[in-house]
């Protein structure tokens, strides 16, 4: 699959809008923008683990989206754990974590790390595989992926 700098930017982008979105939902909610809810704090999280710009952009996950998924986070693209009440947190991932998560791309797994929250944004940092990944469907899932409207066929993926 190949790196565009037009595919890392939309990336980035997407993750950014997302900080802006949630900085201005604590700003209407007479919060202050850029407060900490929760300090750093260790944590275990299982969740399934999602390409967040397909998945915040259409809504894809789940075993029809894991080729897509194992592709972009390969590649760099932002990477999070999909909770299952529908929370997502935001993984800082180093090289060799982000390999362990796009091998395990769609499917349940646990992490322990450094959990934080600012502005209604949830990031996990020194993420490290608790234990092995749940076999068959991630929590949540359906066998199609939802409202993608796009197929996933190979390093023809474009987005």
């Amino acid at each position: 699959m190949k790196t565009s700098t037009a595919m890392r930017f939309a990336g980035v982008a997407a993750v950014a809008g997302m900080i802006g979105v949630a900085m201005v939902h604590a700003e209407g909610s007479g919060k202050r923008a850029g407060s900490v809810k929760a300090p750093a704090a260790a944590k275990v999280v299982t969740g399934e683990v999602v390409d967040l710009k397909c998945y915040v952009k259409a809504g894809d996950k789940g075993p029809a989206h894991a080729a897509c998924a194992k592709g972009c986070i390969a590649a760099g693209g932002p990477v999070g754990l999909l909770m299952p009440a529908g929370d997502v947190v935001l993984l800082a991932p180093d090289e060799k974590m982000r390999a362990h998560l796009a091998a395990h791309a769609a499917q349940k797994v646990t992490l322990s790390g450094k959990v934080s929250e600012r502005s209604g944004v949830t990031i996990m940092t020194g993420a490290k595989l608790a234990e092995a990944p749940a076999r068959g469907k991630a929590e949540g899932s359906s066998p199609k992926a939802e409202g993608s409207g796009h197929k996933h066929e190979g390093s023809s993926h474009k987005h």
